[in-house]
């Protein structure tokens, strides 16, 4: 197997970590664990910008089309799965009163899920994590699966 060259630590600089050459073909020859795959992974896809804008809160974001877009490719390339495994589901559905005067439902969902990031050919070589996420929505009928996508994203980030 193929490795990059460890090189000295500069000050103020990212460490290398020893890891198979993706461009490497013999790579697969010898086992990469599910963590080595987690870190290539990271490696190929880099930072994934806020470039979305939110005007009526006044903020930047990533949305998750893009989140995922980012990771796919490079989950694919290295042979990483990452599937959610259970999830625990707390939802309550209240009334309440807009700004206008106006009464309507809201439903708000706390989550929990544990996602399994596992070796495309080998499903025994895996991690498991664990995220929150909540969310609400006013319509009533979306905050469980708004909160399921931003748990995703968010264990796809981090």
């Amino acid at each position: 197997m193929s490795t990059t060259q460890q090189q000295p630590i500069p000050n103020n600089s990212a460490i290398k970590v020893d890891l198979p050459d993706p461009t490497d073909d013999d790579m697969w020859e010898e086992e990469v664990t599910c963590a080595q795959r987690i870190l290539l992974v990271m490696r190929d896809i880099g930072n994934v910008p806020k470039d979305d804008y939110n005007e009526a809160q006044n903020f930047h974001y990533r949305s998750v089309e893009k989140v995922v877009a980012a990771t796919r490719d490079a989950m694919v390339k290295h042979g990483l799965l990452c599937v959610p495994t259970r999830v625990s589901v707390n939802a309550e559905t209240y009334s309440t009163t807009t700004s206008t005067g106006k009464q309507r439902d809201a439903r708000r969902a706390s989550l929990k899920v544990t996602y399994t990031f596992m070796s495309a050919d080998d499903a025994s070589d895996a991690i498991e994590t664990e995220i929150v996420s909540e969310a609400l929505d006013y319509g009533g009928d979306k905050a469980v699966s708004q909160a399921l996508t931003a748990a995703h994203k968010a264990i796809l980030l981090q």
